[in-house]
């Protein structure tokens, strides 16, 4: 949870500052030591971000029928022609937290293309199904990773 609540932070004073990271992934995740803590997370790679606030456009696609993001992180309102806001960010941040506690993609399939179909095709009740089979007890890992926190 320490982690997480960086990675949160982080994206938090992005968000304050209008900027939306659209890349949120593992890769971008770094973690250094720094002031006495082994796990001080820097989130990296602005190089997709975008400002937002001021004019609507910039919240659109960089590019009309473009999706700007990493396939498996990209949050499925926007493969269907949403708008970018900070909740893009947030979702990608829902992704990373899943691959840590599972230890699992949350998004696999042959090829990027087919990884953004499942996306938009996959239901909710799939994934409550997966944990389901994965963990015989599905909370108890977060119910760890919580007492560890």
């Amino acid at each position: 949870l320490h982690i997480v609540t960086q990675i949160a932070q982080a994206l938090k004073s992005a968000h304050q500052a209008s900027i939306i990271h659209r890349d949120l992934k593992p890769e971008n995740i770094f973690l250094i030591s720094k002031r006495g803590d082994p796990d001080f997370v820097k989130v990296l790679d602005f190089g997709l971000a975008s400002v937002y606030g001021s004019d609507p456009d910039q919240a659109k696609l960089t590019q009309a029928g473009f999706v700007v993001g990493t396939p498996g992180y990209v949050a499925p309102e926007l493969l269907a022609g949403g708008d970018y806001d900070e909740r893009a960010d947030i979702y990608a941040l829902g992704v990373v937290l899943w691959e840590c506690i599972t230890g699992d993609r949350l998004w696999t399939a042959e090829s990027p293309m087919h990884t953004l179909l499942r996306q938009l095709k996959m239901v909710a009740w799939l994934l409550s199904l997966h944990l389901q089979k994965r963990f015989r007890k599905p909370w108890a890992h977060i119910d760890l990773a919580l007492s560890m926190g």
